[in-house]
């Protein structure tokens, strides 16, 4: 059912009434404008092509890994890799850990002995490799990127402090 602003409108006028609501309407319109953003067609299949690149790119990164682990190059490995990766992250985010902790490297470790019969050592081996190029980089890179912004954020409250009280920035502006 395809909501429109006014019966959105009417919508938030029955729930407002609410005790426990009425307080935080202002949170749900400015929410249901955000899902309008988020969900337009454009900003949608955009998230989509992006997401299956991403998950296009992480099942390549696991079939390379099995490849240099002696595992011969064929359409079906990919497949099966593809499939590995898929399930063993389900698996971790139905057990609702971060990043599927444990559960997506075990689901790794089990179906590829299973599937493509490495020895435990290689399909632990896999699992290690995959995590690491792909959770744990990403993890490092937001870290690395988190201690930047902080240092930013801090010169420029240090900057901020240093400026004589009720003294105005210079523009530099166009009017």
């Amino acid at each position: 059912v395809a909501w429109t602003p006014a019966l959105a409108e009417v919508a938030f006028s029955i729930i407002g009434r609410v005790p426990i609501v009425r307080n935080h309407i202002s949170h749900l319109r400015e929410f249901y404008a955000s899902t309008q953003v988020i969900f337009h067609p454009k900003n949608l299949l955009l998230g989509v092509f992006l997401g299956t690149l991403s998950w296009g790119g992480e099942c390549m990164a696991y079939y390379l890994v099995l490849l240099g682990l002696g595992q011969p190059p064929s359409g079906e490995m990919l497949v099966q890799a593809t499939f590995i990766l898929a399930v063993s992250s389900l698996g971790g985010s139905l057990f609702l850990m971060p990043g599927g902790l444990g559960i997506a490297e075990g689901g790794i470790t089990g179906l590829s002995q299973f599937l493509l019969g490495l020895s435990r050592e290689q399909a632990v081996t896999s699992a290690i490799l995959i995590r690491l190029s792909t959770l744990w980089f990403g993890v490092a890179v937001g870290l690395a990127l988190l201690m930047v912004a902080l240092r930013r954020f801090a010169a420029a409250e240090v900057l901020e402090e240093d400026r004589p009280a009720g003294a105005q920035e210079q523009g530099g502006g166009l009017g």
